[in-house]
């Protein structure tokens, strides 16, 4: 245990939350000034460009990305740059279906999620460019630099508060300027990223089949469990605008948002545990198998202390930090924030599942969770009102980590009763 706690893993971890605070925790370090400068209808529409931008995500590159992980540990220096390229080719040839069913459904996508269509074409933009960088942020974990990752996330993060102010303060934009901003960072962050891409050659600019075909076989089966996990997470948003309104929905986003900080956390470690854990994989023992298990049981105290700090300290962050139009969204902080230390614990064991390749159950437990979610969602939305989305994104992260903790088990055993 103490040589983990010594380990490059916690040294990485500490510089990946940083940066992963400053730049998913954007939207948390605007609430005090979104929540006095944005009505909650425009906050809620804020939050549905959230929304639609992580249920297009799955379908840029059909989530090639996400084999780099597992490749990097197989494929030699120069073939792996030419992998790196063809998985970029991948997101570029998926826009052309993606565009297609935007110009056909536009109209109806609008309706449901009360956005404009105009800006579903912004949403695209923003995923695309957000895929773009993941494939040179995944390699930079992969090669442990977190440094390098850090002075980029914490850039983009500069520009995209900067660009806000300017655009809402200066220029008087309303939910627009905040939904821009966010746009500005990504191209900005983008351009950056090219750049050094051609400095450090990190890709071989040459066109494979195999490579992209590979990736599409690792990737594709995820799309499923990609698609799952952003139900669990953003459907309840849509429920709420629909079966509500548009402005409940905006303070409930708040709520979402302060109990998210709980998933800004988790999210940072597991950006540095999957390549830890890879890594040691290659060569495991039954020792170190149990000294895994007993750092991720720690780790799973570790969070729900955490929760407990944020519910003790929720009442004062509403007090001095939230806009009275948005103080009734304190009572959605716990059931977020436990749904998401759940969610934690999730990731810790699918990760095991990752390892060993088995991404089409991954796809297919998660989108079994996600269906449960949506039932959830209707079903507590109608009896309790918008705090029952919060309790449906509790549950539904609970059924998903027992569903993949079993299957986990049985794929890719770890002496979990058996770690002392």
């Amino acid at each position: 245990m103490k040589q983990l706690l010594k380990s490059s893993l916690v040294r990485s971890t500490g510089i990946y939350t940083f940066a992963n605070l400053l730049n998913a925790g954007i939207p948390f370090l605007l609430l005090p000034y979104l929540t006095n400068t944005l009505t909650p209808d425009d906050y809620g529409l804020v939050a549905m460009f959230l929304v639609l931008f992580n249920l297009f995500m799955p379908f840029v590159g059909f989530s090639g990305e996400s084999a780099i992980s597992k490749r990097f540990f197989t494929l030699g220096k120069d073939e792996l740059k030419q992998y790196n390229y063809n998985v970029f080719l991948l997101q570029l040839i998926s826009l052309g279906p993606i565009l297609l069913v935007v110009a056909l459904f536009g109209g109806m996508i609008g309706e449901i999620s009360q956005f404009p269509k105009i800006w579903i074409y912004a949403v695209i933009l923003q995923s695309f460019g957000t895929k773009f960088l993941e494939i040179y942020f995944s390699l930079l974990r992969l090669k442990d630099k977190p440094i390098e990752f850090g002075v980029l996330r914490v850039g983009k993060t500069i520009i995209e508060i900067g660009a806000t102010f300017a655009l809402i303060s200066v220029l008087d934009y309303s939910w627009e300027g905040r939904v821009s901003a966010q746009i500005l960072g990504t191209i900005a962050t983008s351009i950056i990223v090219f750049l050094l891409i051609l400095k450090s050659r990190a890709f071989n600019f040459s066109l494979s089949k195999d490579k992209i075909v590979d990736a599409l076989k690792f990737g594709g089966p995820l799309i499923p469990h990609i698609i799952g996990a952003t139900l669990i997470t953003y459907s309840d948003r849509l429920f709420i605008t629909n079966m509500v309104n548009l402005e409940e929905m905006g303070i409930y986003s708040v709520g979402y948002q302060v109990g998210l900080i709980i998933g800004l956390f988790q999210n940072s470690f597991n950006q540095a545990w999957i390549p830890w854990l890879f890594g040691k994989l290659k060569a495991p023992t039954e020792l170190l198998k149990k000294k895994i298990v007993r750092f991720i049981y720690a780790y799973y105290f570790g969070l729900l202390s955490f929760l407990i700090m944020l519910v003790l300290l929720t009442p004062l962050i509403f007090a001095y930090l939230i806009g009275e139009e948005f103080k009734d969204a304190s009572v959605f902080v716990f059931w977020i924030g436990l749904g998401f230390a759940i969610n934690g614990m999730y990731k810790m064991v699918v990760s095991f599942l990752f390892y060993s390749e088995n991404t089409g159950l991954i796809g297919m437990s998660t989108l079994f969770t996600a269906i449960i979610n949506v039932a959830l969602n209707y079903v507590l939305i109608m009896q309790y009102g918008s705090i029952g989305a919060a309790y449906a994104t509790a549950l539904a992260f609970f059924v998903q980590f027992v569903v993949i903790w079993v299957v986990s088990n049985r794929k890719y055993p770890m002496p979990w009763f058996k770690f002392i």
